[in-house]
Parts: structure tokens; sequence; C-alpha cells
């Protein structure tokens, strides 16, 4: 089944890098694995309009989040301690038509900003090394494929 759209799956977030030696995730339902169904927002995410919702798409798992046709947010916030780096890492799968474009921020500092990228990517780790500036960071991934 072809989807057009850009759709994430969440795996392995954050690892505290520098103060959890064994790097535990810091993000509460990394993988959307609380979604009940398909079109649901995440549980235990805050999703700035249903357009960002659970997908059927994963790249493990049984969901991913998808952000299509209108512009979209989903964000969390973790506890952290200022100047600690962290990992902030997730699976992307760009699937794309134009216009579109999909942002990831860790704190405020966007880390990764994709626009009008084409064709099919396929899933693709991207990670990321950031610190944090206090003891409450908020992570945020946004997403629009007005054509999908």
């Amino acid at each position: 089944m072809r989807h057009n759209g850009f759709w994430i799956l969440v795996s392995t977030i954050l690892l505290a890098a520098s103060v959890v030696p064994g790097r535990a995730n810091l993000i509460t339902d990394p993988g959307f694995e609380s979604c009940a169904s398909a079109g649901d927002t995440p549980p235990d995410w805050t999703a700035s309009s249903a357009n960002a919702d659970c997908s059927l798409n994963p790249h493990t798992g049984s969901y991913s989040a998808d952000f299509a046709d209108a512009a979209s947010t989903l964000s969390q916030t973790i506890t952290t301690i200022a100047g600690d780096n962290y990992d902030f890492s997730f699976w992307l799968e760009r699937e794309v038509t134009t216009p579109d474009f999909f942002t990831a921020s860790f704190g405020g500092d966007q880390v990764l900003d994709l626009v009008n990228e084409s064709g099919f990517a396929g899933y693709t780790l991207e990670d990321f090394t950031v610190a944090a500036a206090g003891t409450s960071t908020t992570i945020e991934l946004g997403g629009e494929n007005s054509a999908g």
C-alpha cells in the first residue's frame, strides 16, 4: 500500500548518554505502541492537530506517527539535567510529494529541517547529540505533506 506523507517511528528517541551508563530511554511511548488504532492521537504525546496521528506503517512494532494534509506537531516534555548531553534519535521514513516539510527540535533547538524532499527514501536513522539547557526539555517533531 502506498502512502504519501511523512511517516515517522520514534524508537529509542532519547538516551541519557552522560547521565545513565545503560542509556535509558527518557521518552514515554517512544514507538507509539500505546496507540489504540490508526488515526488516533498517540497517548503521552501532545498533538497540535488531528493531522499528527497514529499510522500502520512502522519501522518496527505496530504503529508509527503520520504527518499529512496540514502542518502539525507531536511533542513531549521530559526531565533532563542542564548541561548534560543526550542522544536524540528516531527513524524517519520519507515518502513524499511536494510541498512538504519535516522538523525535529530538542528544547527549542532545531536539529533537522527538511523541506520539499523528493522521492521515496525508506526508513533512515536520524541521530543527534544535543545538550539540555534546563531541568525539563520539550522534544518536538513536526511535518506536513499538503498533497498527501
